[in-house]
């Protein structure tokens, strides 16, 4: 760890990869971000007032905080259960893309070694 000399004269150490990292704000906000949509796909289901499928009202009425689509379904109910499939696909493509070594672009080859 490399050592520098603060305006008093005393010594102070430099951040390390950690400090660095929590510094840069937009990190910290995509890494949130990204945990909270991840929690909710995840969690969803759980917490989904009626079933991914189920029947809950008349086509577009206001019954559910974000109303029903046009067969009389929850609209939050499917946008919970539909997160685990987006959630699925997207780590299902960056594996497949990841393992393609032939037709790899060359950004893709710095970070899919």
């Amino acid at each position: 760890m490399s050592t520098t000399t603060d305006k008093s004269g005393g010594a102070k150490s430099e951040p390390g990869t950690l400090g660095k990292i929590l510094k840069s704000k937009r990190l910290v906000f995509g890494t949130v971000l990204t945990l909270l949509i991840v929690a909710f796909a995840l969690l969803g289901p759980l917490v989904a007032p009626y079933g991914e499928n189920e029947i809950v009202g008349a086509p577009f009425s206001s019954d559910g905080p974000l109303g029903t689509d046009y067969l009389g379904q929850d609209v939050l109910s499917r946008l919970l259960y539909g997160g685990q499939m987006i959630l699925l696909i997207s780590v299902l493509g960056t594996i497949v893309g990841c393992s393609r070594d032939s037709v790899q672009p060359a950004p893709w080859r710095s970070c899919c070694p």
